[in-house]
């Protein structure tokens, strides 16, 4: 018996105290890429949490480029990427149409890589898509990044703050700058750069349900 069952805050408090407890740990060993992973860990938990302030801290100390990845090998087999082998290889996977073609100010966005296979996928039916961030079966999955410390900064501040971390993503990703807009047209934007910025990443099905977006149905 573990004990009753947790309501999702309870279960983000946990995961606020071990990431506490991990920014302790990696602070006295100075292991820096332990310690900007857990606080961009920590800044998602603090703005699921309706902490913005404590969110917008964890993440502002991230420094520029910062990447911590979850590493993959060609084998064993069980060590393999399998976002990219399912839909590069296996074909049983195929990239969704909102995610193809995708621009900014006419100009490709380099964040979302989706290629017309000119086949099938496994069902005989569907045309496959394939995707381009994942190259091999072992290339890396990013786990932190401060891409999203940027993107958590924008949703936790909002107004010019905002427009000004989407720009810094942007800069990075030699896009057009965003002008901003309403409270209403920004928030917007923050959801429509999550997707595009941690394309593949393990962020959607969350940002899903915390922005309440509806998910796609039908064939």
């Amino acid at each position: 018996d573990d004990g009753p069952l947790l309501t999702p805050a309870e279960g983000l408090a946990i995961a606020e105290a071990r990431f506490t407890d991990a920014i302790a740990a990696a602070t006295t060993a100075n292991n820096q890429p332990v310690l900007n992973a857990a606080r961009v860990a920590r800044a998602r938990v603090r703005i699921a949490l309706g902490n913005p302030s404590g969110a917008a801290a964890d993440a502002s100390l991230v420094p520029a480029g910062f990447v911590f990845n979850a590493t993959y090998a060609s084998t064993p087999i069980r060590r393999r990427n399998t976002v990219m082998e399912d839909i590069n290889l296996k074909f049983h996977l195929s990239v969704a149409p909102a995610y193809r073609d995708l621009t900014v100010g006419g100009v490709p966005d380099p964040r979302v890589k989706a290629i017309d296979a000119h086949r099938v996928g496994i069902d005989a039916v569907t045309p496959a898509w394939t995707q381009g961030k994942y190259t091999g079966p072992d290339s890396p999955m990013p786990l932190a990044t401060w891409d999203e410390a940027q993107l958590i900064i924008a949703e936790a501040e909002g107004g010019q703050s905002a427009v000004d971390a989407i720009n810094r993503l942007r800069t990075k990703y030699a896009l057009p700058q965003y002008a901003g807009g309403t409270p209403a047209e920004i928030t917007a934007q923050i959801i429509e750069e999550r997707r595009r910025t941690l394309f593949l990443d393990g962020h959607a099905i969350n940002d899903h349900l915390r922005f309440g977006i509806p998910f796609a149905t039908g064939v």
